[in-house]
């Protein structure tokens, strides 16, 4: 009797594991919207310090950004992103929503500046050491700009920021306006860095400006599941 229960035992724990082990392989791999979750009614608060006029002069806010909108538009889905610095509307944003990418569509006040073709902000698989290029114009209401821009993913960290710590994937994008200014092309160059966690979205992005850093770090988020 007991070599019975020994053996049930056995094909008990045996059938456990290989239970876990299906579970563990049905886990899915992170898509591009578990990383940016632009889904409608989500919203993050974000810190938000920028470089003064004067040499060492930073003055602080709070920014929230908050998806509006979820839509089909022909074959793709496309979510407006509101921006808001300390309750009063900045820009919209628009994204292109995929498994695979999320790319910006257009942004500044009314979504006016569109990006031609968008640009890629998420791409899978999200590896260390992954690249891509992005060359096209800047629509505005004023011009066209010719640009252009390169994104690196670096190795995930753990990220501290007011909301807590995080284990995040940094992209840095090295991003070159083109303007052309007396008949010549003037080169402005925009580093600029986003750290994103799947399931909770951005949680930090920083801009290098000609008078400093512009920095913003997550300070609260209301996701929907």
């Amino acid at each position: 009797m007991r070599k019975y229960y020994q053996i049930l035992g056995c094909v008990t724990l045996c059938i456990t594991l290989l239970t876990m082990g299906v579970v563990a392989q049905k886990t899915p791999p992170p898509t591009a919207l578990d990383y940016y979750p632009l889904k409608q009614g989500n919203s993050w608060t974000l810190n938000l310090t920028i470089p003064g006029v004067h040499s060492g002069e930073i003055t602080h806010g709070v920014i929230t950004m908050t998806v509006s909108k979820v839509a089909k538009v022909g074959a793709f889905t496309v979510a407006s992103l509101e921006i808001r610095r300390d309750g009063k509307l900045q820009q919209t944003e628009q994204y292109r929503i995929t498994p695979t990418e999320i790319v910006r569509i257009a942004a500044g006040w009314n979504a006016e500046e569109k990006m031609i073709p968008p640009i890629p902000i998420v791409q899978l698989p999200m590896k260390p050491e992954q690249t891509w290029k992005w060359q096209g114009k800047v629509q505005t209401k004023v011009g066209t700009t010719n640009a252009e821009a390169t994104f690196s993913v670096l190795e995930p960290e753990d990220l501290p920021v007011p909301a807590g710590t995080f284990r995040a994937t940094q992209i840095h994008a090295e991003m070159v306006l083109k303007p052309v200014q007396k008949g010549k092309v003037q080169p402005k160059s925009m580093p600029l860095d986003y750290w994103f966690v799947p399931g909770v979205g951005l949680v930090q992005q920083k801009l290098q400006l000609p008078l400093g850093i512009l920095l913003a770090q997550l300070k609260t988020s209301t996701l929907k599941k």
